[in-house]
């Protein structure tokens, strides 16, 4: 009688190692972790792409980009969810009086949420992998 219980156990064992590693498997494609590093790429592209194309004394308004900005580049950088949209003008204006330039380089949840808010006119100047760059026009 051994030898059947024995067996069966095997069997149940090896059915559930079966079924841990088909739910393992979806879990693990569905959330996408066989892909990260394609995914976490598009923060040096971006910022690379940004401080290329950039020119001196620029100030970068980001958000989901900060911590990038500020690993792999020199570029100055402000989290635009920081800046209380009423003192804007005054840190715009103390920038632009020492010869700086505002760009925004935004992934495309934060630009809709940047906009809402009051800071001026800005400019698309260039998409790289769905994260768009725009420049704060003259008044």
């Amino acid at each position: 009688m051994r030898l059947p219980l024995r067996r069966w156990l095997t069997a149940v064992g090896l059915a559930s190692l079966l079924v841990i590693f088909w739910t393992e498997a979806r879990s693990t494609r569905a959330v996408g972790l066989l892909n990260t590093a394609r995914y976490e790429s598009v923060y040096p592209d971006i910022c690379g792409w940004a401080a290329r194309t950039l020119p001196a004394r620029s100030v970068v308004m980001s958000m989901a980009a900060s911590g990038a900005l500020e690993h792999y580049t020199d570029l100055a950088y402000a989290r635009w969810d920081w800046i209380e949209p009423a003192k804007f003008p005054g840190l715009r204006r103390g920038i632009e009086e020492r010869g700086g330039l505002w760009f925004a380089l935004l992934f495309p949840f934060e630009a809709e949420e940047m906009f809402k808010q009051p800071r001026g006119r800005w400019k698309k100047i260039g998409v790289l992998r769905d994260v768009s760059l725009y420049e704060l026009q003259k008044d």
